[in-house]
């Protein structure tokens, strides 16, 4: 048995796992198998997000929420405030400048002399590209749009619009290359990170409601593998940083409804 899309062959029985997981309607997206400097791109959203920066690749684009003066340079402490903008919890924050100024930060220095200070210099960011992740950036801070839609193709069998924890996971586990440890931790702390920050408990509620007497083990199954779903939009705007304003701007929102409840209890 082979697997033919356009008239070329994708998948061959010999090689069972060349039968699934090829991206379609990649034609929806102008050029996608070139990579895209500016813009993230899908199938969904073939011109990309709402804003684009033209002067900026994507990965670049995907710090520069972190750069809040706009210097070209991301200090820790700019990382730690960072996400608690996005309301990650003090830890997490911690942590996460922990990991990334410590392994991230010297690659892209303009001197072999490392500064002690530890900032990441936007415009290098592409020198921290590391193995065992998706490819979805190129080398030099591109998006790859076809390389976008494969883990959807490939894990998102059951149409939810989106990631499960299991299909990230998997995802995961895939891409792991040979003795990369390094690579493996990084892609697996990325993972989570926008699984915490994104995952949509409610994303079972978007679904087409079900009747009764439709119900079928196969439905059913597909109602509860929505529920702790990453929606792809927001992975595509993890990739060019759109989703960290998202979820800045969601924070201060519940901020402010938790002031104005204080204010009228105390009214």
């Amino acid at each position: 048995m082979t697997k033919v899309v356009d008239g070329v062959c994708v998948g061959i029985e010999e090689a069972p796992q060349t039968l699934t997981g090829v991206p379609l309607n990649l034609d929806q997206i102008p050029h996608a198998e070139l990579p895209h400097a500016t813009r993230a791109v899908s199938v969904e959203r073939p011109h990309g997000g709402d804003t684009t920066v033209n002067n900026r690749t994507v990965l670049q684009q995907h710090v520069d929420f972190f750069d809040q003066n706009k210097d070209g340079r991301i200090f820790p402490r700019d990382t730690y405030l960072g996400f608690r903008r996005m309301g990650f919890n003090i830890f997490i924050s911690a942590y996460a400048v922990f990991v990334i100024h410590g392994t991230l930060a010297y690659p892209t220095h303009e001197s072999w002399i490392p500064d002690p200070r530890l900032p990441i210099i936007t415009r290098n960011i592409h020198r921290c590209h590391h193995g065992s992740d998706s490819m979805i950036y190129d080398k030099e801070g591109r998006f790859m749009p076809e390389k976008f839609e494969e883990p959807f193709a490939k894990y998102d069998k059951e149409n939810k619009g989106g990631l499960s924890l299991r299909d990230i996971l998997q995802l995961w586990n895939h891409n792991r290359d040979a003795y990369d440890i390094f690579g493996w931790s990084a892609n697996f702390l990325e993972w989570m990170a926008l699984y915490l920050a994104a995952v949509d408990e409610k994303a079972v509620s978007a679904l087409p409601l079900i009747p009764d007497h439709a119900q079928s083990s196969k439905a059913s199954e597909r109602l509860r593998s929505a529920q702790g779903t990453v929606s792809k939009e927001s992975i595509r705007g993890q990739y060019d940083g759109t989703l960290f304003y998202q979820l800045a701007r969601k924070q201060e929102a519940k901020k402010a409804a938790g002031k104005r409840d204080i204010k009228d209890k105390r009214t």
